[in-house]
């Protein structure tokens, strides 16, 4: 210490001797010193990005050469001018991590006689995270869950490090992995690393075998024969083509299951249908299925065909409509898998003259083994023309008539009917359909009912296509102003009913015998009472909310055809003889305007839920009442005065509800 201060005075002294030894040697005026220029110029060195508790330090190296270590902070003096670089320092301290700069040097130019400002930018250093497995068999690589100080989850690769920003508590947990056909579990659950920036956290991983494998062998089998194997426990199955390894699968008891398969001609019979092995963990288990082979005698056959225009059984028992064009379909059924095309013909005739013979082809490539209804590319079908739809039609089916196809095994079966006798269809003339449809001015809308002979097909179409009807004739009547109360969507004041009985007398006192009449009304909501009809009867009246109407149009008319409600929507009074649960229609239909299949699962026509068609059963009944019942269940007034000449006549009309007799009020009818 004394000799540091004894060092300083001399520094002082020297400075003085010299000043005065420069004033004395001055110039003989006496005035002030000249102005020397500046030759040097200086530094300061700021920070961005650091968190206060660093301070870095850089390695300056200046244009002269010189280099030196400073601080962030400093104001550095008597820098040789030009360019200076500064070399920065990664900072780092316990709790608060690593630092890099953004560039490893910044380039300053030093300019004379000012003080050049440089700030060097920094950013955290990335945490590496590698996580290391133990336990795993060489070839297996696991994937790790890390998951994030804020929630955040990646996945990445045990071995490959993993980068990431954000400092905090990091977590990775093993998934699970197969390998060598055997599944592994980490056992070491979550595990967690406190980390900050540049830190490397490591994380070891442990595993273990969890599950074991089956090896299926099949000896007795050709090659290029792949039966399907499937194992089963509980309600885990898992299925393979051809013998092998089937892989993780948990201990325990398994059965092992196959079928028999055919190909080029052979039989392949496994010796055991079904075989149980006991799956141990990290244990390959063997089951051993041996086949034996014989050729098999390959044949197809006619299994059944059916003419239908709506809906019709496999056995064919629905009767047809005579004038009104149907579907064929015809349906092969094969011993073994196949790729057979056989070519199917189709006679029609009436009592041994032949109407039409037709050649029938499938788009299928090959016969199947089972009947499928519900693919129209997986039978032989051809559309029969409305000419040709007449009592008395019969139909034989012969497939491969030309024998072209050698393997079949025995053409004898390739005839429908069995022997060659050609089946009689049920076909059956009804009348023409009359129908006036009637729009009706009605409380409370007193709006007529909104149907004209531009879109009165819209109150038919569906009725045509699900009900036995064939040639028809549709008018609409003027406006009739009805005098029953405001219609109601609960028909809690009878209105609806009032009305149906008033459109009937109407009937009776205007129609002609055979026609069914149908009022068409407006009213005020859009869910409740649509429509009536009498069952049977000859009137029906329902609403004009198109397209729904069509439907329910459809439905009124099927109660005049007699038909009851399908158990179908709750509805009142259903039919008990209805043969099908839920009011399905239980076998498949045809619909003629798309060509497309209908399916059982369908609800029939006459029930309250949707996806409608017809079923048999009510195709049946209703085309059995219009062949058999009388055109008028009550003679038409106007019918009456024709035959009795110009005689007046009283119409005497009303309604039965419930066992009760409602008479409304009669009127004279003048005679002719």
């Amino acid at each position: 210490m004394f000799r540091l201060i004894r060092l300083r005075a001399v520094r002082v002294m020297y400075g003085a001797v010299a000043c005065v030894a420069a004033t004395a040697c001055g110039g003989s005026d006496g005035g002030t010193a000249p102005n020397i220029p500046p030759t040097t110029g200086g530094l300061i060195i700021a920070t961005s990005g650091l968190p206060s508790s660093l301070s870095p330090t850089f390695t300056l190296t200046t244009a002269d050469g010189a280099s030196r270590v400073v601080l962030s902070g400093d104001t550095l003096r008597n820098l040789a001018p030009g360019i200076a670089t500064l070399t920065p320092a990664q900072p780092s301290a316990p709790g608060v991590g690593r630092w890099v700069p953004f560039s490893e040097r910044y380039d300053v130019t030093i300019v004379v006689g000012m003080v050049s400002p440089a700030t060097v930018q920094y950013a955290a250093a990335a945490i590496v995270l590698t996580a290391s497995t133990t336990g795993l068999p060489t070839s297996a690589s696991a994937l790790v869950r890390l998951t994030a100080p804020d929630g955040s989850v990646y996945s990445a690769t045990a071995g490959v490090p993993f980068l990431a920003s954000l400092s905090g508590t990091w977590s990775a947990q093993g998934q699970p992995v197969i390998a060598d056909n055997f599944g592994w579990v980490s056992t070491g659950g979550t595990i967690a690393r406190e980390t900050f920036p540049g830190d490397t956290a490591f994380f070891a991983l442990p595993y273990s075998v969890s599950t074991g494998a089956v090896e299926i062998i099949a000896p007795g089998l050709d090659p290029g024969v792949t039966p399907s194997f499937t194992v089963t426990k509980g309600a885990t199955s898992v299925t393979r083509s051809g013998p092998g390894t089937i892989p993780d699968l948990s201990p325990g008891v398994w059965t092992v299951s196959t079928a028999a398969l055919s190909g080029s001609g052979v039989r392949y019979s496994p010796a055991v249908i079904a075989q149980t092995v006991t799956v141990t963990a990290g244990v390959l288990t063997s089951s051993s299925i041996a086949f034996t082979s014989a050729p098999i005698v390959a044949n197809f056959a006619v299994e059944g065909a059916y003419v239908t225009q709506a809906i019709q059984t496999f056995e064919g028992s629905a009767p047809l409509v005579a004038g009104r064009e149907a579907f064929l379909r015809v349906f092969l059924k094969a011993t073994d898998i196949n790729t057979w095309r056989p070519a199917v013909r189709a006679t029609l005739s009436v009592n041994g003259t032949v109407l039409d013979t037709r050649t029938l082809t499938s788009s299928s490539t090959s016969v199947d083994t089972v009947v499928n209804e519900g693919s129209l590319t997986r039978s032989w079908n051809t559309r029969i023309a409305a000419s040709l739809m007449v009592p008395g039609l019969q139909v034989l089916i012969e497939a491969d008539p030309d024998g072209l196809i050698a393997d079949d095994g025995d053409a004898r079966d390739n005839v429908w009917p069995r022997g060659g006798t050609p089946r009689a269809i049920s076909v059956l003339a009804v009348p023409v359909w009359n129908a006036v449809l009637v729009p009706v001015i009605a409380l409370p809308t007193n709006v007529a009912g909104n149907v004209t002979e531009e879109n009165k097909g819209s109150y038919t179409s569906l009725a045509r296509r699900l009900l036995p009807i064939n040639e028809v004739n549709i008018s609409v009547r003027e406006p009739y102003t009805a005098s029953v109360a405001a219609l109601q969507s609960n028909d809690g004041n009878n209105a609806w009913t009032a009305l149906l009985s008033e459109m009937n007398a109407l009937r009776a006192a205007e129609g002609a015998p055979g026609e069914y009449w149908y009022g068409v009304v407006d009213v005020n909501y859009s869910s409740g009472v649509a429509g009536y009809g009498f069952v049977p009867g000859r009137t029906a009246i329902g609403w004009d909310k198109l397209p729904s109407g069509d439907g329910v149009a459809a439905h009124e008319w099927g109660h005049n055809f007699l038909l009851r409600h399908a158990p179908c929507g709750s509805p009142g009074n259903p039919d008990s003889q209805y043969p099908f649960s839920g009011g399905a229609i239980g076998s498949y239909g045809w619909n003629p305007t798309t060509g497309a299949v209908v399916f059982p699962t369908a609800t029939d026509l006459m029930g309250y839920c949707g996806n409608q068609w017809i079923s048999a059963h009510n195709w049946t009944r209703s085309l059995s009442y219009r062949t058999t019942t009388p055109n008028a269940l009550v003679a038409p007034a106007q019918a009456a005065l024709a035959t009795a000449g110009a005689t007046d006549r009283l119409l005497v009309w009303g309604t039965i509800t419930n066992g009760r007799v409602d008479v409304e009020p009669a009127f004279m009818l003048p005679g002719l």
